[in-house]
């Protein structure tokens, strides 16, 4: 009963705020250094990573016509140029760096609907939800269907479909704040492979949200699923023990729930110079220790390599 009364009295208190954002990737690139950058005119927004030898680093920004500002994690603020056609400078303090803009072209078609419920006299619930579709720009059938796989078979229409029904269902339920927020990655593409991924927070009460990261490394040719296991000996004593003493020079014992347990992950990114590992929280750590990620270059993965494995070349 009181449901069908807080129910009856939910009222909408704005107007339904549906939005489409088109976010460009442009991968540029110099000795020793890789940067991927995702730009938005529409909302003068961007995101991406920072890629070097030592492993990469995460940053957002913003967007002036020809001009990125971004702040890279524990690195600090940066300006990215376009000087002409394919060239660009990254200014980081003093050092400036020139790049070419790699021929790749792709583009992350970003849907989002928010809206607002007045449950009750004193309380108000919110919607928010966004998620994306990949786009890459090929006449590689076999990349296309990898593609289509990874957005689920999932097209704009579809996808907002798929919006509209949870957002129909939360609005009959009246009871909750609701958070799902989706991002979506291109973290390495050559002729034979492509690794991609995609960040999901999801709210729906409670202490806390959860956080996802899905991640999907395909073989072009066969258009499989890359698994780990195959590729490297990951049960090997000293692997598992390179492993953990790399865990324990970037993060604290007590970041972990028992470090002589862990085992290493599965879940995997390919990057320029290296394979980035990925515990999601709970795996061997709390919640309070967030997902943990630990890069790995080529050269220290190149004596666990399987006779086999579809990745082995990266480390040539």
């Amino acid at each position: 009963m009181v449901k069908k009364l807080i129910v009856n009295f939910a009222l909408c208190i704005g107007a339904l705020a549906y939005e489409e954002n088109i976010f460009n990737v442009q991968v540029l690139k110099a000795k020793g250094l890789n940067i991927s950058l995702y730009s938005s005119q529409k909302d003068n927004t961007s995101y991406g990573f920072v890629e070097n030898n030592n492993g990469s680093r995460n940053f957002l920004g913003n967007v002036n016509k020809n001009e990125y500002s971004i702040d890279i994690y524990n690195k600090g603020s940066c300006l990215i140029k376009n000087i002409k056609n394919n060239d660009f400078s990254i200014l980081c303090k003093d050092e400036e760096t020139i790049l070419k803009k790699d021929d790749f072209k792709a583009e992350i078609i970003q849907l989002s609907l928010k809206d607002k419920l007045q449950v009750s006299p004193d309380k108000v619930i919110e919607f928010d939800f966004v998620d994306d579709l990949l786009k890459i720009e090929s006449k590689d059938r076999k990349l296309q269907r990898i593609v289509d796989d990874f957005n689920q078979n999932l097209d704009k229409k579809s996808l907002k479909d798929k919006i509209m029904q949870i957002h129909k269902k939360w609005k009959n339920d009246a009871e909750i704040f609701y958070e799902n927020l989706s991002q979506s990655f291109i973290f390495y593409y050559d002729k034979k492979i492509i690794s991609l991924g995609k960040n999901t927070y999801i709210y729906e009460g409670g202490a806390h949200g959860m956080n996802s990261m899905q991640r999907k490394t395909y073989d072009i040719d066969s258009m499989k699923l890359i698994n780990l296991k195959n590729e490297l000996k990951i049960e090997n004593d000293q692997f598992v023990n390179m492993i953990k003493t790399k865990l324990l020079k970037e993060h604290e014992e007590s970041d972990f729930f028992n470090i002589d347990e862990i085992k290493p992950s599965e879940k995997f990114e390919v990057r320029q110079n290296g394979l980035i590992l990925i515990w999601e929280p709970y795996e061997i750590g709390p919640y309070s220790s967030g997902a943990i990620e630990l890069f790995v270059s080529y050269e220290e993965l190149k004596p666990y390599w399987r006779s086999k494995s579809k990745l082995a070349y990266l480390s040539l």
